[in-house]
């Protein structure tokens, strides 16, 4: 069993198979925690990385976390955001299932349609002005997914009409998501280094390790 000890000896947190910690702090940030009985930084880190993310969720209407690898649409900012683990995980199933020129494969519903204002099919919103060109054709709005179709550094697009529809919480909700990323990147080597964020042990049997005490600092 690996441990952490402190360098008096008056704290000793036995961290288990910390590689599996890690991986449970990955899927579900605080899982590892808890999977290590380190309840109360368990629920403090849950608390504060998914309230982080899903605000960031919410203030961004469910657009800024998606995968793209489209040019003139790398979002890099993903990277950071899949730190979070299982909630970003729909991004990235949509960015693996689909393409640009195929509609996503969890459609929430059809945004900017064409002039037939009755479809049922179609939401009730304003049509962009970045997207008068495309009027002709209703484009899948996505769940989690990239933004439909190509991506232009010039001409309207559909990320184009995001970020007129959205102004600076675009901007503001992706900061909020990516931070979320960051600091459950840190709790995942919390997860797995210990309380010092060093490791000092060696393995033990199961009857010693079971005696230890569980404390945590």
């Amino acid at each position: 069993m690996v441990y952490y000890e402190s360098p008096k000896n008056t704290v000793r947190v036995e961290l288990g198979n910390r590689y599996l910690a890690a991986l449970y702090a990955w899927l579900l940030p605080g899982a590892g925690h808890f999977y290590q009985r380190r309840y109360t930084k368990g629920l403090l880190f849950s608390i504060t990385v998914l309230t982080t993310y899903f605000i960031g969720f919410w203030l961004g209407d469910g657009r800024v976390v998606y995968a793209s690898w489209k040019k003139h649409d790398w979002r890099w900012q993903f990277v950071a955001q899949c730190f979070v683990g299982a909630p970003t995980f729909p991004a990235l199933i949509q960015a693996l299932q689909t393409d640009e020129k195929s509609p996503p494969l969890w459609i929430r519903n059809y945004r900017y349609p064409p002039n037939d204002k009755t479809n049922p099919a179609y939401s009730r919103i304003t049509e962009p002005s970045e997207l008068k060109r495309l009027g002709k054709s209703a484009i899948p709005d996505g769940f989690m997914a990239a933004p439909f179709g190509e991506v232009s550094p010039t001409e309207p697009d559909v990320l184009a009409a995001w970020h007129a529809e959205l102004g600076h919480y675009f901007d503001i909700a992706t900061l909020y998501t990516f931070v979320a990323g960051l600091l459950n990147l840190l709790v995942i080597y919390d997860a797995f280094a210990g309380p010092g964020m060093y490791l000092e042990g060696t393995e033990e049997e199961d009857g010693e390790s079971g005696s230890a005490e569980e404390d945590e600092s």
